[in-house]
């Protein structure tokens, strides 16, 4: 991840505590647990503060994380990823406070609370299967074969 050398995630990488992959698992599962707990208890205050405060730890690593996967994932394209990211973070980020405080009349702060939550559980899946073709890709490279050498096997395959 190309992150600012004072940032906690940096540190734990470069220690080698945990590899990419695994902070990105622990932060979204981490963010998804700590965003329950806030949807859960509301009323208390010290619950709802310290799981908060989790939820921003647990979701700082995420963005240039994923960031980092997809412009490895997309060299070809970078410019026109990082772009397309970068304004569908924004609009989420304008539009879902907003839908947010719709909702909580209809549904109630509960449920609505655990919409980030849930959101942030949804992002294990392309991730999941970002990582899966990387260990692919990296599993083709250390054998020997190439792209297009990939490409006619899986045609002559089917």
């Amino acid at each position: 991840m190309d992150c600012h050398s004072g940032k906690p995630e940096r540190k734990v990488l470069k220690r080698g505590l945990l590899s990419e992959n695994r902070l990105l698992y622990l932060s979204i599962l981490g963010g998804y647990i700590s965003g329950l707990l806030v949807a859960i208890f509301p009323g208390q205050i010290i619950v709802s503060f310290g799981a908060s405060a989790f939820v921003g730890l647990f979701y700082g690593p995420l963005f240039p994380g994923i960031m980092a996967i997809a412009s490895r994932q997309f060299v070809h394209a970078i410019g026109l990823v990082s772009s397309v990211m970068l304004v569908s973070t924004g609009a989420a980020a304008m539009v879902l406070p907003a839908l947010m405080g719709v909702l909580i009349p209809h549904i109630g702060i509960n449920w609505v609370l655990a919409i980030p939550a849930f959101g942030c559980l949804l992002i294990i899946v392309p991730f999941a299967l970002a990582v899966r073709q990387q260990r692919h890709m990296l599993h083709l490279q250390h054998d020997g074969i190439t792209m297009k050498e990939d490409a006619s096997l899986s045609t002559k395959a089917q």
